[in-house]
This record gives structure tokens, sequence and C-alpha cells, in this order.
């Protein structure tokens, strides 16, 4: 976290950003995305794993965890936003294609990340759910799974496993900055019909209600993809905490990352859960004087195109 009384002269993309006065009480949380070590197999995954590879799963590789965890804290990071199940490929027990429960696996590695974040003083955001559960797009010989959101039968099932899951590691809620229900819905694009969109909009309420039945006091988000939809799509949605996501390309479609929480017209805290880890300095220093509670940069051990994170410079930011 910091605080700044103000911020001197900035530039993002070439204009020039100058100093605005602050209240002392004004608190930026800096996080990054450790979204997953092998996408959809660190929770539950160890079934998964190829002969000669360390199992997958966190409680498998607790030692690698801590060690980033550590070393990120060491950076000044406040806030780590890990995926969680991603779109079910793994850590959960299927009979005839219906949803029975998560399996023993993804239990312990779920515990095994809240047992660590508490003992490294690290606050995350666990993802639960990720827009690749309906996109249409199998990876690896993995299928989409629509059914647990469009059949009520599997969505309830599937609430009932994440409340149990939740209730058995309430003992680690203090390291919860926020449950992101579900990353990116604009992206599902499988749901994109009336009905679909409908029912999705039912799994959004469901999972949010599931959430804060089991940790009331947790606050819940919802990782939109832009700032725009955030305002249009899904205003019905009960969320705690606001949350967008930025990258630089938005700027052409008249996104500019200059943007005052103010304008949101919104009393709960807004954060920026994906930025593109571009112009490091002066996105701080924007998200800052603008008013947001956090920004997450994109990330650490993603492998895209977008993961070109420099730790050392946001280190160097929170020194100042």
């Amino acid at each position: 976290m910091r605080r700044r009384a103000f911020v001197s002269s900035l530039v993002l993309a070439g204009i020039p950003f100058f100093s605005k006065t602050l209240t002392s009480s004004q608190v930026l949380r800096v996080g990054v995305n450790l979204p997953w070590y092998t996408y959809g197999y660190d929770i539950g995954g160890r079934e998964h794993t190829p002969w000669k590879v360390t199992p997958y799963g966190y409680a498998n590789n607790a030692p690698r965890v801590t060690r980033d965890f550590m070393m990120l804290k060491a950076h000044g990071i406040d806030i780590v936003r890990v995926a969680i199940f991603c779109d079910l490929r793994s850590g959960v027990v299927w009979e005839r294609g219906r949803f029975v429960s998560f399996n023993q696996a993804a239990e312990e590695d779920f515990t095994e990340l809240l047992k660590i974040a508490t003992e490294t003083g690290m606050l995350l955001i666990p993802v639960l759910f990720d827009f690749s559960i309906a996109d249409g797009v199998g990876v690896h010989g993995n299928t989409d799974h629509p059914e647990v959101i469009l059949n009520s039968e599997d969505r309830y099932a599937l609430m009932a496993s994440l409340a149990q899951l939740l209730a058995d590691n309430i003992q680690y809620v203090s390291c919860i900055y926020a449950v992101d229900i579900f990353n990116e819905p604009e992206n599902a694009s499988v749901l994109y019909t009336a009905h679909g969109v409908e029912e999705l909009r039912k799994f959004l309420k469901l999972t949010a209600a599931t959430v804060k039945k089991v940790w009331p006091k947790t606050p819940v988000t919802l990782g939109c993809a832009n700032r725009a939809t955030m305002l249009m799509n899904w205003r019905d949605i009960p969320v705690d905490v606001e949350q967008f996501h930025y990258y630089d390309r938005f700027e052409s479609q008249g996104m500019k990352f200059d943007f005052p929480v103010r304008n949101f017209e919104t009393k709960k805290p807004v954060i920026i859960g994906e930025a593109e880890a571009t112009h490091i300095h002066a996105k701080l220093g924007l998200a800052l004087t603008n008013g947001y509670d956090a920004i997450i940069f994109w990330s650490l051990h993603a492998e895209d195109k977008f993961t070109k994170l420099d730790l050392r410079q946001i280190k160097a930011w929170k020194r100042k």
C-alpha cells in the first residue's frame, strides 16, 4: 500500500500528467496477477500430471508458491490475483457428464494456497471461474463446461461444493481481499444467446450469494473485461468491489487510462484487476490520484504476450 501527498509530473503514452494534491488517507494497494503455474491444473490437477513432471497443484508445490509470495512481498506487492477452477478441466468429480463434487486434491490445493497466503501476509483475490468455461475453445483435449451454468442441477451441485470448500477454510478468510466470482464473463461466447445470458446472470448472482452466505464479511467482485462493460453489462450483479481490466489497446477505443473513480458515481471501492504492465510509474500515479483502491498488473508466470512485468519498477515507485 502507498499513501502520497502528491504525485510529480508523469507521462503516460506521451502525455504529461501533472501533480495533484491528495488527502493523507488515500491508499493504493498494488498487486500482481499470478494466475497460474499450469492453467487449469493448480487446483486439483495432480492426477493429470505428465510422467516425470512434478505433480501439479499448490499442495505439491508449496515451497515454490511460498518463495514467489515472499519475493512479491519484498517488491512491495500487497495483493495476488490467482485463478482457481478456471474452466473445470481438473479438480472435479464427474459422473456421466454431470458435476458431482470437487475432488480431494482440489480441496487440499485450495487450503494450501490460503495457508501460504496467511503465513506470508499476502492478500489474495481468488478468481473462482474463467470465461473459458464456455468460450467454445477446447484446449489440449479439454472441452467447455457450460452445463454448470445452463443446467440448474449442475449449477446447484457446484454451488453446494463451493459452499463446503469455503466453509472448510473459514480459518483463512483474513487473507482474502475479495473473491472474484468470474473472470471476464463478456468472453464466455457460448452463452451469448438470450437464454444463455440470462442463465449466466443467474449463475453470477448465485455464486455471489454462495460466497456471502459462507464468508459474509468477505467482499465479492467481478472481473469485467473493460470499463465500458463494467458500467453497462453487469450492474445487477451484487458486488462489494467494482472491477475492470485495462490493456493499452483500449486507448484507441476511446477508453483513456486517466479516469477518476468519481466518474463511476459509486461509493464502492474500484480496482483495476488486470493492467498491462507498461508505463508502470505513470499508471501507479494515475491510479493513486484518481482514487482507485488497487491496481493489479498482468502478470507473473502466465507466459502470454502481455507477461512482461518488471517488479523492480513497482518496488522503486513504492519507495519514493
